[in-house]
């Protein structure tokens, strides 16, 4: 029972074992030692854990309980030893006698100060169950502190779940209120299921509250029979307590608060922020997908004087503006510690900022805001080739290596406070894939796993954190592919390179039938992963090309692809290893 950092003895101090997101134990004072900006990576496995500080994480309750077990042990029989020899008041008296009402050692000249309190021999065995008695207390008030504390968080939890269910059904009264009259009764349908899920997350909400006050009671409960089992010990005579089976009682109340133990270190694994993010629960996306004849909506298709943004240097910018047509390159004005890492993934945010997440062998994320580079918290783990996409307030990170071996791992990132929380992992482990999300889900197409080409899709029910294989698969296996969600119910799957070489073929997917349906050919053949995007009726492939160093578009309304001027330029890279999305340019469009 030692820390593997410092190979000191755990214990209930500055040494108390903490446990880190993977599982592994080190003490307080070690990780206190190695954390970094909100991070620790674990000395055993190298995971990174994501913490507000050493504090926050839970302690190990059962490397605690083994210490204090060994620790009440060595305490029955060398309490007398811990007592001082000599009175503190009185240097050259010895210690004959101990004080229950002050807990205190006296002497001979003592004890008329003590007149009336109970006093009992050194070797009195109330002295030493007391001892024992007192610790029981002291856990489980630790214990009855930790689920008040639940408790209250859980609590906080509903008020934001109820905030946010008359937010969004606002927002939904708002989008019906611009459409027909015909359209109520689907207004109420969706309402409907809006109430309906709100009340499946207040039902679990309600399910940890009642099991976290039933285990509060059981506390309470308890924490008052212990209190009176110590009042009956302080006033029994030593005759009595010797007479008596109070030794069996006491053995018996360790098991229980071991038991206790168990069932409070569950309470606090509960995830009280799952339901947090509810406005998944609320998007029309899968309505708008209904109604047809109000025309596409879909993904991109509002952005305002659009561009699309490239990274792949240190300190600049490659930009393409769409209604211009023109290439244009962009200065970052403070890069605090950017440094842009090859296979990194961008999403972009509603506010028009880029998250820029991992590349080679990292784990940051910065935001490009304003021209600027803004370091966030870091990933939970390091990715390149990996996916990031942007969705109800998170940008959820996908698969990608991290060096050594091939992710099956997933991770959302809040664009609120920027706090990183693990999602449920994928079936496959993958890079060089591709994604795009459509309506609630999001889909991942291909890919390595470290020994193959891939050929199966992956879906990512975004309510019910679940990762499902479907039935369907690419017409080959492929890595590096792009993929776009482009009109209803359809996905767009482009390019891509295996061992066979690079490819220019487009698919589309219908995602009722999951049927593929061939489409026109690019011009050249691009690895596209990140860097193929739908916005305001076209869909553009970008770079990717050591022939055309370009961008090519297919206008969906015509069906054909088209080419645009290229960036050589600016560079003569082939955006191979750079990543790219389209968002409100941040200067205004001017002409060509």
């Amino acid at each position: 029972m030692e820390c593997p950092i410092c190979s000191e003895l755990f214990n209930e101090g500055e040494n108390c074992p903490r446990l880190l997101r993977c599982g592994h134990t080190c003490c307080e004072l070690c990780l206190n030692q190695v954390i970094e900006e909100n991070q620790i990576t674990c000395p055993t496995c190298r995971s990174i854990s994501v913490t507000t500080g050493t504090a926050s994480l839970p302690k190990n309750y059962t490397v605690l309980e083994f210490i204090a077990n060994t620790k009440s042990a060595e305490l029955v029989t060398s309490a007398r030893s811990k007592l001082p020899t000599q009175c503190q008041e009185h240097p050259e008296e010895n210690v004959i006698r101990y004080c229950i009402e002050d807990s205190k050692p006296v002497c001979a000249e003592c004890i008329l100060l003590h007149k009336g309190h109970k006093l009992v021999k050194l070797d009195d065995p109330v002295l030493e169950r007391r001892y024992e008695v007192k610790s029981l207390i002291g856990k489980v008030e630790e214990m009855l502190g930790a689920a008040h504390k639940k408790e209250e968080e859980i609590d906080s939890r509903k008020e934001q779940l109820v905030q946010s269910t008359e937010k969004e059904l606002a927002r939904i009264d708002g989008y019906f209120a611009r459409i027909y009259d015909k359209l109520e009764q689907k207004k109420q349908f969706l309402k409907e299921k809006i109430e309906e899920e709100s009340q499946m997350c207040e039902v679990r909400l309600q399910t940890d509250l009642s099991e976290i006050s039933q285990f509060s009671g059981e506390l309470q409960q308890y924490l008052g029979n212990l209190n009176s089992l110590n009042a009956k010990i302080e006033s029994m005579s030593p005759l009595e307590l010797t007479n008596s089976n109070w030794s069996h009682t006491i053995t018996s109340s360790k098991r229980e608060v071991h038991m206790l133990l168990s069932q409070s270190q569950k309470i606090s694994m509960i995830d009280s922020t799952s339901v947090l993010s509810s406005r998944a629960l609320f998007n029309p996306k899968p309505l708008e997908q209904e109604i047809n004849k109000f025309g596409m909506i879909t993904a991109g298709a509002d952005i305002n004087n659009p561009a699309i943004y490239c990274f792949g240097t240190q300190n600049t910018v490659l930009k393409f503006n769409l209604a211009t047509q023109r290439w244009s390159q962009t200065v970052i004005l403070e890069t605090n510690g950017y440094d842009f890492k090859n296979f990194a993934s961008a999403a972009a945010l509603p506010s028009g900022s880029i998250l820029i997440t991992g590349g080679t062998k990292s784990n940051e994320v910065y935001e490009f805001k304003e021209n600027r580079m803004i370091k966030r918290n870091s990933m939970l783990h390091v990715r390149s080739s990996h996916n990031a996409v942007y969705f109800n307030g998170f940008v959820y990170c996908i698969g990608g290596y991290n060096g050594s071996s091939w992710h099956d791992k997933c991770e959302k990132i809040s664009i609120e406070t920027f706090d990183t929380l693990p999602i449920a992992s994928l079936n496959y482990r993958r890079c060089a894939f591709s994604s795009t999300i459509a309506g609630n889900d999001i889909y991942v197409f291909g890919g390595y796993d470290g020994t193959k080409y891939l050929d199966n899709i992956e879906r990512y029910s975004v309510i019910k954190n679940k990762w499902e294989t479907l039935p369907c698969v690419l017409h080959r296996s492929l890595q590096n592919t792009g993929a776009a969600y482009y009109s209803d119910n359809k996905i767009m799957v482009a390019g891509g390179y295996n061992e066979k070489g690079t490819l220019n073929v487009i698919r589309s997917l219908d995602l009722e039938t999951l049927e593929w349906t061939t489409l026109p050919s690019m011009a050249h053949t691009r690895y596209l992963m990140n860097k193929f995007h739908f916005c305001s009726g076209c869909v553009f492939a970008i770079g990717g090309s050591a022939q055309g160093q370009n961008i090519e578009y297919y206008n969906i309304a015509e069906g054909k692809w088209i080419s645009t001027k290229p960036y050589k330029d600016f560079t003569d890279d082939t955006m191979y290893k750079w990543a790219a999305v389209i968002t409100q340019d941040s200067e205004p469009a001017r002409g060509p």
